[in-house]
């Protein structure tokens, strides 16, 4: 591990530094350890139940192997099987079970060995191999695709002239690709890759720093029956680039130090998280220093089940992050083909956006309605008009009128709440703006 790495960490629990203790890493104030693997940290408040829980997934993930390889078999049996057809579902047989004894060494070389799951085997909640097909587009399909260069090219022109990015985070890095493309086009003093998926930073370690990967691509709807599996060779196009450095946690309890970072770059990460878009916006804010740069990369898709008050378009956006703190540059649109192999006979094509955005020193003051302190959880909350009469009839309510200083931000009085009354912590933040919402309403 990289004492450079280190260095921007902090605790997930304490907040204090932490350093190397032989493979783990330790925290110099609680002394809590964490693990790591294949050299990466897993920074995260829970990690060692982070570990067992993706043991566990392994060995879903090796009950559901030997479960696919027998439904093969019976498709094998009928006698009115094609000869091709019959090659085709014996090649997919062999393919799939030799691919998975290989994903399965790359979980067991990083210390995620499956272990049998209690009960019985389910599909749901299983996330382990996730958009496995990104790892291929990532790192292997650069002679039939041109995603990842136009996707590259859109983000540097988004920066505009100016690209030294100086510190620079990733979150949701996935496979790592646009990270890497970005770094060694750039040349940042390093990049912080951070994701929440063993699987694309363990891979995608492989694929940088040692000698690559081969796995096989498995297209849902194959061009031909010679395509229904290829094995792929996965490896980065121009060797290990320096000062390059990758985190297993997440995004939203990063355990990094506030304002440690010039450039943050989220590409396909602000619609795809199950997170509120201001209250993304504030981690990013956290991050950054005075004048750093946020970059944004991806569309605007969210999810069906998103609600329709969180699926902010890009005007919406833009003025969002325009109270939240920043200075948002000119936008870059294409329409790019997405996961474009060969092997495929069907893809699809989105439109995608890049722009950046500079960290102002302070937000700037904010007369709209609703006031920005109560659209975003990292700005301080003030003692507005009418509160020092304001009398609860709630004591959670209470608690919240009383701990508002003028200097407390919507996501300190959100952990208030946690501590004092036992509010879910997926919930505070949301259920304390809510609550003072209402406060503020009266109060006016």
């Amino acid at each position: 591990m990289d004492p450079a790495l280190l260095e921007l960490c902090q605790c997930p629990k304490c907040g204090g530094a932490v350093g190397e203790a032989g493979d783990e890493v330790r925290c110099t104030s609680c002394r809590t350890t964490f693990p790591t693997v294949q050299g990466i940290p897993v920074l995260a408040a829970e990690a060692y139940a982070w570990l067992a829980e993706w043991r566990r997934q392994a060995g879903v993930y090796q009950q559901l192997l030997a479960r696919g390889g027998q439904l093969m078999e019976e498709q094998l049996a009928p006698y009115d099987l094609l000869p091709a057809t019959r090659q085709r579902v014996e090649g997919l047989r062999d393919a799939a079970a030799e691919n998975g004894q290989r994903v399965l060494s790359l979980f067991a070389a990083a210390g995620i060995t499956p272990e049998p799951p209690p009960g019985e085997v389910s599909e749901e909640g299983f996330n382990l191999i996730e958009y496995y097909d990104h790892l291929l587009r990532d790192w292997a399909w650069d002679e039939e695709s041109d995603e990842n260069a136009r996707s590259r090219d859109l983000v540097l022109a988004a920066l505009g002239d100016d690209r030294k990015l100086g510190r620079m985070l990733v979150l949701g890095a996935g496979g790592c690709r646009l990270a890497y493309d970005v770094h060694n086009r750039c040349k940042p003093e390093l990049t912080v890759a951070l994701d929440l998926s063993p699987l694309f930073l363990v891979a995608a370690k492989r694929v940088m720093f040692g000698n690559g990967l081969h796995l096989y691509e498995f297209p849902a709807i194959p061009r031909d029956r010679q395509s229904a599996c290829l094995e792929r060779h996965l490896q980065a196009p121009a060797g290990a680039p320096a000062r390059f450095h990758l985190l297993l946690a997440d995004a939203f309890a990063a355990p990094l130090r506030a304002g440690a970072f010039d450039t943050v770059l989220t590409p396909w990460f602000i619609d795809i998280v199950p997170v509120d878009v201001r209250d993304t916006l504030g981690v990013i804010h956290g991050l950054l220093k005075p004048g750093g740069r946020w970059l944004n990369f991806g569309p605007l898709n969210y999810p069906k089940e998103r609600p329709h008050a969180q699926r902010y378009p890009q005007d919406e956006l833009t003025t969002l992050a325009g109270l939240a703190g920043f200075e948002p540059g000119p936008v870059q649109e294409a329409e790019l083909q997405l996961l474009g192999s060969r092997a495929a006979a069907h893809g699809r094509s989105e439109r995608v956006l890049a722009f950046s955005a500079r960290k102002l020193a302070a937000p700037a003051a904010s007369d709209g309605e609703p006031p920005a302190w109560l659209l975003f959880s990292h700005l301080p909350v003030p003692r507005f008009a009418g509160l020092d009469g304001y009398r609860a009839d709630h004591p959670v309510v209470a608690t919240i009128v009383a701990a508002i200083d003028g200097r407390l931000t919507l996501r300190d009085l959100a952990r208030i709440v946690v501590e004092k009354h036992g509010a879910r912590p997926d919930a505070a933040v949301a259920g304390t703006r809510a609550l003072l919402s209402l406060v503020y309403q009266a109060c006016r």
